[in-house]
């Protein structure tokens, strides 16, 4: 789940530690990210917080950073 919490580890370093076969989803909201209740959910059922980095993406420049990330992981 594409973060906005500071706790949320970079997705980089998540995909640096998954194994080779790991499957994804990814989880992009839109402008101004998900609401606290819908990242809650989300959470509860297993997703894990990530982000892009320090910069605030807008909504479909971060999803094609993040595939784009996965791609080359």
């Amino acid at each position: 789940v594409l973060s906005l919490d500071a706790a949320a580890q970079p997705l980089g370093r998540l995909l640096d530690h998954a194994a080779g076969n790991t499957p994804w989803m990814l989880v992009s909201g839109p402008e101004g990210g998900l609401s606290a209740e819908e990242e809650s959910l989300l959470l509860q059922r297993g997703l894990q917080p990530v982000s892009l980095g320090d910069r605030v993406l807008r909504a479909e420049t971060a999803a094609i950073a993040a595939v784009t990330r996965l791609v080359l992981a």
